[in-house]
């Protein structure tokens, strides 16, 4: 169960900062076929806000890495 109303944001850049934006799918249920965050999602039940982020970033983007919070 997700705690009610909070997510994880990640955006994520390259060493030229540029950021990382993702096409979301076009039979999507939300926004399909618009841009959005590099990675998000719901905060789920024992989860803090870095697993959550940690968690999102590997299962929308598939990586992997520290994060930093900015």
């Amino acid at each position: 169960m997700e705690k009610e109303n909070q997510s994880a944001v990640i955006f994520v850049f390259n060493n030229e900062n540029k950021l990382l934006l993702q096409l979301r799918s076009s039979s999507d249920n939300s926004y399909p076929s618009h841009w959005d965050f590099s990675a998000a999602g719901g905060i789920d039940e024992g989860e803090d806000h870095k697993q959550s982020a940690v968690r999102e970033l590997k299962e929308e983007i598939g990586i992997e890495t520290n994060l930093e919070y900015i």
